[in-house]
């Protein structure tokens, strides 16, 4: 009984795992106004969203945790810093990571300047 079980939990939760990993993109980089947003990635969303949402972000301020952007269609998302940069010391965190969120859609980058 026991096997049946593990066996028909296997079945069902790899399809899930794999959905999930398959519904990611990676977007490349985009350069605005000297800040590089780099390893653009989207889940449930187009890399032409997810550019545009990155360039939205890295063109206005960088002070706070939250802050709302547009996509091209005029779409709010709502974006939050989940790892600060904290310098370029050998065992600093170069680079500051930013996760955008609109509904189930999500696009994530890192950003320099």
């Amino acid at each position: 009984m026991r096997r049946i079980v593990l066996l028909l939990t296997v079945g069902v939760l790899a399809p899930l795992g794999a959905a999930s990993a398959a519904s990611a993109s990676k977007c490349g980089a985009v350069i605005v106004e000297g800040a590089i947003a780099s390893n653009i990635i989207t889940a449930k969303t187009t890399c032409t969203v997810g550019r545009a949402v990155a360039r939205s972000y890295a063109t206005g301020p960088f002070m706070g945790k939250k802050r709302a952007v547009r996509d091209q269609l005029g779409r709010t998302w709502k974006c939050r810093v989940t790892q600060a940069a904290t310098g370029t010391d050998p065992g600093s965190i170069s680079r500051t990571k930013v996760r955008c969120t609109r509904s189930s859609q999500i696009v994530r980058m890192e950003l320099r300047t």
